[in-house]
């Protein structure tokens, strides 16, 4: 994604933002979104990026040489923002192992027009990240291991394989001499004594080297995405610090890369099979899509719209948006990515409005992002959510036309509008859930169900049978889910399945975020039954 400056104000300097990996990459996400606007608006071409196989490039973790290859991704950064014109010099700013892929690449001197380096929390040394990873990672049960490749680890979705977690243990900043630029900022925890050491080390070979101690990096990268906090005071030192840029130089530091253009749409394989990407937006807001479909032949008969999951951008949880759709679209079944407003790429209508899950107003988004799809010229348009999406997904079925829902994980008993955090810890009051639980074993549910007395979710899963919408309800095993819709309307939810208007699954070991990769398979042949079967309008 490329910031443009307004042409009076452009200053001849780029910064190229180099993101965290695995989970801290979803935390910032938003806050580095938010931070290349203030760069732009200073008058700095910024540029965000996805490493290769990570976000929306091309690839994925089973490819050999990670380390290498997101280090090459660094430097393909620096030449595509050379050769679009709109800068001349350049600076690094990376975050976490961002940081250390922005150091790696400019110890390299690999580009001439490299002036600045930020390095903001660098992991200084890989051995102690990877003890980290290992620490946290999700392990498959016997037997299963050789989904991860070789003993390697699942961390919240991303999965490093052994042969990575070993290069990136052999990252040791300390050991490389300081890199040849102009400038280096160096931002560090109060805690984190290694990179003061490294800001030492490379200020006694002579490198110009600011090292300023920062609050605020743990409130933005070790939480959920929903709730990660932008830190505005290392904002202001960051902008601080670029102000202080010497004015770029008349000549380009570097040849622009061959081929380089700006484009709104990709190619790239995916199981053997040739795949576009295409870059839209979608409606009147603009909301920020990626299309992606069979390169050749693609089918217009269906299409397979995947919602954010909570305040996570379009790459879905763990990237899993990404290889769900385009192992459908191998399949012959496009798919479009798509961000509601506020988050990911898409734009915020009205600044003073809050983004949160469960946002009655992406109910409306909802049916601006079908009517798209029908004028694209798709014939049925199948909805998929996770968790808040699934729920809304659900409630706006009917009023946008779509055909189909396939929600995994929805909470049904949430209100429309209600604030989530207040809502949920009225549900999982212990007093709350022992009245479900007796409830269902008294028959009292199943008597007001059939006295006409029924739950919203109830209401609301009928009168999708009755308008045609196809449904079908994916858990996680023991999801809060699908435990409120046994214990609270099982009787309601018996007769709509022997319908055969509403499907249900549950799968074993399961969790609800979907970050045990290994699963992943699982999931995906139950969207594709389902694509194609009859409860979607299939044959």
């Amino acid at each position: 994604m490329l910031h443009v400056p307004e042409p009076a104000r452009a200053l001849g300097h780029g910064v190229i933002i180099c993101s965290p990996i695995g989970y801290e990459m979803w935390s910032a996400y938003a806050a580095m979104r938010s931070l290349a606007g203030q760069l732009r608006d200073m008058g700095f071409g910024v540029l965000r990026f996805d490493y290769d196989g990570t976000g929306d490039s091309a690839g994925d973790h089973r490819d050999p040489d990670r380390l290498e290859a997101w280090v090459r991704s660094v430097d393909e950064a620096c030449r595509y923002m050379l050769g679009q014109g709109h800068a001349r010099e350049l600076t690094l700013l990376g975050l976490r192992f961002g940081a250390s892929l922005a150091a790696l690449h400019a110890c390299r001197q690999a580009s001439p027009a490299l002036r600045q380096l930020i390095l903001w929390d660098p992991v200084v040394q890989g051995r102690r990240f990877v003890r980290g990873l290992r620490l946290i990672a999700a392990s498959p049960p016997a037997g299963q291991e050789g989904a991860l490749d070789e003993a390697g680890v699942s961390v919240a979705g991303t999965v490093h394989g052994a042969a990575t977690l070993d290069a990136l243990a052999g990252v040791d900043l300390l050991g490389r001499d300081a890199p040849p630029v102009r400038r280096i900022l160096v931002l560090r925890r109060p805690e984190r004594e290694d990179a003061r050491d490294l800001a030492e080390r490379w200020s006694a070979q002579g490198a110009a080297v600011e090292c300023v101690s920062v609050e605020g990096t743990a409130e933005l990268i070790e939480r959920a995405a929903e709730e990660a906090q932008a830190p505005t005071d290392i904002f202001r030192v960051l902008r601080d610090w670029l102000a202080r840029t010497p004015p770029a130089a008349d000549a380009p530091g570097a040849e622009p890369a061959p081929g380089v253009a700006q484009q709104d749409r990709s190619r790239l394989s995916w199981d053997g099979v040739r795949l576009e990407e295409s870059f839209v937006r979608v409606g009147p807001d603009e909301l920020h899509g990626v299309l992606c479909q069979a390169e050749a032949g693609a089918s217009r008969e269906r299409l397979l719209i995947f919602l954010n999951s909570g305040t996570e951008h379009h790459v879905g949880p763990g990237r899993l948006w990404v290889e769900f759709s385009r192992a459908l679209a191998a399949g012959g079944v496009p798919a479009l990515r798509v961000d509601f407003q506020g988050i990911g790429e898409s734009p915020l209508r009205g600044p003073s409005r809050q983004v949160r899950p469960y946002d009655s107003q992406q109910i409306a988004e909802v049916a601006r992002i079908v009517e798209f799809a029908r004028a694209r010229g798709f014939g049925k348009v199948v909805l998929l959510g996770l968790c808040a999406s699934a729920w809304i997904a659900l409630h706006a079925a009917e009023a946008a036309g779509a055909d189909a829902v396939m929600a995994i994980n929805p909470q049904l008993y949430w209100r429309p509008g209600d604030p989530t955090p207040i809502e949920l810890s009225r549900f999982r009051k212990p007093g709350a859930a022992r009245r479900e639980s007796r409830g269902a074993a008294w028959q009292l549910w199943s008597l007001l169900d059939a006295i006409g007395l029924r739950p919203r979710a109830a209401r609301l899963l009928a009168g999708l049978r009755r308008r045609g919408i196809g449904v079908c309800l994916l858990f996680a095993e023991a999801d809060p889910g699908i435990v409120y819709l046994r214990t609270r309307m099982g009787r309601r939810l018996r007769l709509l399945l022997a319908s055969g208007a509403l499907q249900l699954r549950e799968i074993e070991a399961m969790d609800h975020p979907m970050h045990r990769h290994w699963l992943r398979p699982r999931a995906l042949e139950v969207i594709e039954r389902f694509v194609h079967g009859r409860g979607c309008g299939g044959g």
